[in-house]
């Protein structure tokens, strides 16, 4: 009826089923179309990412810290395949995260010695 015509002239759907968190959206489809995986699981690691997030940066009411984050975690994982089998795990998410943390600053000291 009316609302469903109010709806779809405002381009929301009156059927949304999906419970994604608006500021979550976007990370959600960074880590299904870089990760392949299915929208329930990369609506839990967003939610993981945002606690990592709020943690590391502060507040996230729009949700760019966790696209930051998604982004940083998918390029890690093509560079450090062997991480992803980690992301399966409870808090897997998180240690993927610190681990990339860790190897990224090991790159850097290696490259900074070089330098030296």
């Amino acid at each position: 009826g009316a609302a469903a015509a109010a709806a779809a002239v405002s381009g929301r759907t009156s059927g949304r089923t999906s419970g994604t968190p608006k500021a979550l959206e976007p990370a959600v489809q960074v880590l299904m179309t870089n990760l392949k995986v299915s929208e329930a699981q990369a609506l839990r690691m967003s939610k993981d990412i945002r606690k990592f997030a709020v943690a590391r940066d502060g507040d996230d009411a729009t949700g760019s810290r966790s696209v930051a984050w998604a982004k940083k975690l998918c390029r890690g994982l093509e560079m450090h395949e062997g991480l992803e089998p980690l992301l399966r795990h409870v808090g897997g998410v998180e240690k993927v995260l610190l681990e990339l943390e860790k190897r990224s600053r090991k790159h850097t000291q290696v490259f900074q010695d070089i330098a030296q």
